[in-house]
């Protein structure tokens, strides 16, 4: 049965980007056949995803409703594209061969996904989101707790976020933001497409099944990392940069990792080969790629918030081609569909997820703010400049791109300048102490001179510097536009990132923001570089015959260093599964607990199951923000407030943080219900250097049911003895 319901899921996914792909009209010959597969079946994740996403925003997701509007679009784009679908029966051979092969590749590498489910970071978080979505339709969580308490208790269970927000925002648990007290309506925080799509997979194969769409995704993203580097380096080399992209410690650990970094990579990886198609120098057709990339890149913006960077680096990519005069139809088309994909992912943020996208860009401003505003500047400034000057202008440029003996050394000066600033000199300016996190904060170095060296713990010093090299050889021959443009997006994200990570030094966690653009990126610079040696190498006229071979054993010797220094990262992620019996605890927890009742969380254990229990298991909980409350005669009344008298209350209790004994105010005593064992392994989280362990948890988890201390299920009087 479960055989059946995937082979179901994976036709919903791979049809309405069948048919879509095959709406696009014009010559896609320039798009071979293992390509169009590929962006077919990117495409349909991508719009069920979204068509997931619109039912979900609007509270009326459903399997049945998912069905009927899917359903709908296939039906519409099927009879428009009638004509034009039989190109997936016309697929080599090889092509499909390959698809099975990689896909075999990605199921050996990124077996199995982790089901981790405790809110304590993003990853938990999303899996809550998406387990909402299928049970209860919608984003929004209904928190009775709540609303019952009152005015004057609420700090001692809700977070009041006041540094980085005038209007008084409440947090609930880790991740969720109390919209309004009297109804107890409660918005989770971060973008939705991602958990759309997890929602996909639970309503298809169980909610225990939602966990695969990562793999689904990171198979996918492998796919298309190969098919980029084939079309950019020849298929050689792109065995190669797969080789090293596929045996990362990034990929290998993200791969299991239920965040949306994956997602966002395959969107990126997706749009970028249609940029590559449409901008071609030769052969027609580039308007329905131009299309396709500028909805690759849309579906992004509702997929991470810090992808809708990549419009600065476009933007100064097509003024540079609106001064060379070389602006064409298409690419109109593709600025007008991306400024509109942007423009709705902005709403979108500002309607459903208003606390964070206010909270994320007042950060980024703040911080990277001063180097934002002059590339404004300079962008307006050429604007108005290209269309005042015109062909002088674009003139002047012609010959500064034919001065090539002058800007290509001035290149290589200016990335190696910076890669010794930012590796060696940066990092001996003193760390500013700042908070980590804002509920449970601590207090720390910000590691943030720093981002560049930590990059090295997992592509090595070596591999950094072939980065840098990679993208100033990249610049430095003459190439089709496509592929300047995506050269300038992934050096424009390296840098940003290797000024400032904008997170946690929590490591490896803060590495995924390096995933979606960067990582890839970097690969393929390395590659290219070392591609560009043998090269250079092979077209000298007059060479002794060591200077060849010399040449390929270093390059060989390289490519080989840099594959075992992955491989040496990796080794403490092979096997690991990160989290241990979270689904279990919380399933035993709710089972006791009941629907009826009211869980009170310690201190050390809100942040992990408040938002499991309540968003898959629908367990009413209260996370105390401080356990010494329990000891006071506010604990009472805070009892009254949640209904001690009428519905049962429970405390859970974790012994090896908080201590064996329970401060417990006078009037009350405590009935042990449950004891459970808390397993999990997972790898070391450091500050200060690459985690090259692993870490067990094993300890006992306590319920306990609250009880009035005259041993009778109700208390005649809350208030302690006088």
């Amino acid at each position: 049965m479960i055989l059946l319901r995937a082979l179901a899921l994976a036709a919903f996914l791979f049809i309405p980007g069948w048919l879509a792909f095959s709406l696009l009209r014009g010559d896609k010959g320039d798009v071979n056949g293992g390509e169009r597969l590929f962006l077919a079946a990117s495409l349909g994740v991508g719009t069920v995803s979204f068509c997931s996403l619109i039912l979900a925003l609007t509270s009326l997701y459903s399997l049945t409703l998912l069905l009927i509007l899917v359903g709908s679009l296939c039906a519409a784009m099927g009879l428009a594209a009638r004509k034009r679908i039989g190109w997936i029966f016309r697929l080599g051979f090889k092509d499909v061969i390959l698809a099975l092969a990689i896909a075999a590749i990605g199921l050996i590498l990124f077996l199995s996904p982790w089901r981790i489910v405790f809110g304590w970071s993003d990853v938990g978080v999303y899996t809550n989101i998406s387990t909402h979505i299928e049970q209860e339709g919608g984003i929004s969580v209904e928190n009775r707790v709540a609303s019952m308490v009152d005015e004057e208790r609420r700090g001692l269970l809700f977070y009041e976020e006041q540094d980085r927000s005038d209007d008084g925002i409440y947090f609930e648990n880790q991740f969720f933001i109390i919209d309004d007290f009297e109804s107890g309506t409660v918005r989770p925080w971060f973008y939705y497409l991602w958990p759309s799509l997890l929602a996909v997979f639970a309503s298809f194969i169980g909610l225990s099944g939602q966990y695969w769409a990562v793999t689904v995704v990171a198979i996918m993203a492998l796919w298309g990392f190969w098919l980029l580097a084939a079309r950019l380096l020849g298929r050689r080399w792109a065995i190669a940069a797969a080789v090293l992209f596929a045996l990362s410690p990034l990929i290998l650990y993200f791969s299991h990792y239920t965040t949306s970094e994956m997602m966002n990579m395959l969107l990126f990886l997706s749009g970028s080969l249609c940029v590559l198609a449409y901008l071609r120098d030769e052969g027609g057709g580039g308007g329905s790629m131009a299309v396709l990339a500028a909805v690759f890149f849309s579906l992004g913006f509702f997929c991470r918030i810090d992808f809708i960077f990549v419009l600065a680096p476009i933007a100064l990519c097509y003024l540079a081609r609106r001064i060379s005069g070389r602006i064409t139809r298409d690419d109109r088309l593709f600025l007008a569909l991306l400024a509109a994909g942007a423009t709705l992912s902005i709403l979108a943020g500002l309607l459903f997820s208003r606390v964070y996208f206010q909270f994320i860009w007042r950060d980024f401003f703040a911080s990277l703010g001063w180097a934002y505003s002059p590339l404004g500047v300079v962008f307006v400034l050429g604007l108005l400049a290209s269309l005042i000057f015109g062909r002088k202008l674009e003139g002047a440029v012609r010959k500064l791109r034919d001065a090539r003996s002058l800007w290509v050394p001035a290149l290589w000066l200016i990335l190696c300048g910076a890669f010794v600033f930012l590796y060696f000199i940066r990092p001996q300016g003193a760390d500013a102490v700042v908070g980590y996190g804002f509920i449970k904060e601590m207090r720390g170095p910000s590691y943030t001179n720093e981002s560049l060296v930590r990059w090295g713990w997992y592509l090595s010093f070596a591999g950094l510097a072939a980065v840098f090299a990679g993208y100033a050889a990249w610049f430095a021959r003459r190439r089709g536009y496509g592929e300047y443009t995506l050269g300038f997006i992934g050096l424009a994200y390296t840098l940003l990132y290797a000024w400032n990570m904008r997170a946690m030094p929590m490591h490896i966690l803060v590495m995924r923001r390096l995933l979606p653009v960067v990582f890839p990126m970097a690969v393929l610079a390395v590659a290219y570089v070392l591609k560009s040696l043998l090269d250079g190498v092979g077209q000298m006229r007059r060479k002794p015959a060591w200077v060849a071979w010399a040449s390929r054993v270093f390059v060989f010797a390289f490519l080989l260093y840099l594959i075992l220094f992955s491989v040496n990262a990796s080794v403490p992620l092979f096997g690991l599964d990160e989290s241990g019996n979270q689904v279990e605890l919380c399933e035993d927890i709710a089972a006791d607990v009941g629907g009826e009742a009211t869980l009170v969380m310690d201190y050390h254990l809100g942040d992990l199951f408040g938002s499991p229990l309540r968003c898959m298991y629908g367990v009413e909980s209260a996370w105390l923000r401080d356990n010494a409350v329990l000891r006071e005669s506010e604990f009472l009344s805070l009892l009254e407030d949640l209904d001690f008298t009428g519905s049962p209350i429970f405390l859970l209790w974790r012994p090896g943080s908080s201590g064996d004994n329970i401060p417990l105010v006078e009037n009350l005593r405590l009935e042990l219900v449950g004891e459970y064992r808390f397993r999990e392994e997972s790898l070391e989280k450091s500050f200060e250097h690459r985690p090259s362990r692993r870490e067990f948890i094993d300890e006992a988890i306590l319920l306990y049911r609250l009880r009035p201390e005259n041993g009778g299920d109700g208390m005649p009087s809350l208030q302690p003895d006088p």
